[in-house]
């Protein structure tokens, strides 16, 4: 179901639908929040190109429960659209995977996360909460890369700023594709 779509099915089930930016919480117009069957919702449109934006949608809609949330709810659906033309299946099973893995870390204290995928029709699938199982090396190639940069020292410009700016909005993160370079470090201001 692709992001139009979503919004009149949202607001079918939800006539309080919001998908307008929230700056204070950091949430995108493409997140849909809602109430479905009475439990908080947030889904994500099929035609929503970036990546983390579906990944994003488990911690968005997470800070978007703990914001709206009513004392009876312990629990937050995530929908994800699911692409009508075969050539998105692949990367949306790969997001599914990680959003699937995702939902599935958080602690006892927060809500239950129940992860689901939306057909152009509005049909819905539970995903089920099994962490993905990857079949290729990359996840401990990258874990092993970033342990790697975690035990490089940080240096020059990138040890200077961080040894000056003392905030908690501020971070400073490998760069993974540049870790033979000097200095493979990325800032991050949030």
């Amino acid at each position: 179901m692709d992001t139009a779509n979503l919004k009149q099915w949202a607001k079918a089930h939800d006539r309080d639908a919001d998908w307008s930016s929230d700056y204070k919480l950091s949430l995108t117009s493409k997140l849909v929040r809602f109430r479905w069957n009475d439990v908080p919702a947030v889904a994500v449109g099929a035609d929503v190109k970036v990546t983390k934006t579906r990944v994003n949608a488990v911690l968005d809609g997470i800070a978007w429960y703990l914001k709206t949330r009513r004392r009876s709810d312990d629990s937050l659906h995530v929908l994800l659209g699911k692409p009508t033309d075969a050539a998105g299946g692949i990367p949306f099973r790969e997001h599914c995977d990680a959003v699937r893995t995702l939902a599935s870390t958080v602690s006892d204290d927060g809500p239950i996360i129940r992860v689901w995928a939306l057909d152009a029709d509005g049909g819905t699938t539970m995903l089920d909460r099994t962490v993905a199982q990857f079949s290729s090396g990359k996840p401990k190639q990258w874990a092993a890369m970033l342990e790697m940069a975690a035990a490089m020292p940080i240096e020059g410009v990138a040890g200077e700023l961080v040894a000056r700016v003392r905030h908690p909005s501020f971070a400073l993160y490998p760069k993974l594709s540049s870790l033979k370079s000097k200095e493979p470090w990325q800032l991050r201001l949030d």
